[in-house]
């Protein structure tokens, strides 16, 4: 059977999809941090519960709660908006691209 090719364009806007949901550049860290979370438990040994979670679903809403929330609490056109968008930005970097399980620890308070 042959594979058929998406044009580059269409190729390009599915792959950026995801990104440009409803949902702030916080709140798709802390979904990156989950799946990155998911991953990377069999090589921590460990699982939600003994992270203090329930599941994943408890996590998520506590990250969009600490960071999803406060993001969107803040002026849009302030310094601290961007600033924290920024910051949620790298952890969302870091999360989809770790590939050895340790940038969770790089995570900023």
């Amino acid at each position: 059977m042959r594979r058929m090719r998406l044009p580059g364009l269409l190729f390009a806007l599915l792959l950026l999809a995801p990104l440009t949901g409803c949902e702030n550049v916080c709140d798709r860290m802390c979904d990156a941090q989950a799946d990155l979370m998911e991953r990377c438990f069999s090589d921590w040994e460990s699982s939600w519960q003994e992270e203090s979670y329930a599941n994943r679903e408890e996590f998520s809403d506590r990250c969009y709660a600490v960071w999803g929330d406060e993001l969107d609490s803040l002026d849009e056109d302030s310094t601290d908006h961007q600033e924290f968008s920024d910051r949620c930005a790298r952890g969302l970097q870091r999360a989809q691209s770790d590939i050895d399980c340790e940038s969770l620890l790089l995570v900023e308070p």
